[in-house]
């Protein structure tokens, strides 16, 4: 990667292949911007922010897969919906990953460019 730019990568696993918390950064130290931040929580969906748009997605319920059909009424998987406005589940994945984060040993500047990363989630519409 190059060497003006910063990448951060964080997984706590439940068990093997399975995830519970991601949490990826790569900051532009150049231009003082992040080029793309993705969190993801096993519980409420995922949060990705590239190109200064962000999208949040969350985990279908049950009821929400079932209604798809016949077959799914039976057997539902549960999968992402498609894009959401949903600012509470968007704080959750962003609290779930933060909770993750506390339990490691960073560096000040892992730290400093994790809390711009989540006040910049925070502040894109």
């Amino acid at each position: 990667m190059d060497q003006n730019k910063f990448h951060l990568e964080y997984k706590e696993m439940l068990k093997i292949d399975y995830t519970k918390n991601y949490f990826e950064i790569i900051f532009n130290n150049c231009n003082r911007i992040f080029e793309y931040i993705y969190l993801y929580n096993f519980e409420y969906g995922s949060l990705k922010y590239k190109n200064g748009k962000k999208e949040t997605h969350k985990w279908e319920t049950e009821d929400e897969a079932k209604k798809e059909s016949y077959l799914n009424k039976h057997y539902p998987i549960i999968c992402l919906n498609g894009l959401v406005n949903d600012k509470e589940t968007e704080n959750k994945i962003i609290e779930e990953n933060i909770k993750y984060i506390k339990t490691l040993k960073l560096s000040k500047n892992e730290s400093a460019l994790i809390n711009m990363a989540v006040k910049c989630l925070r502040n894109t519409i």
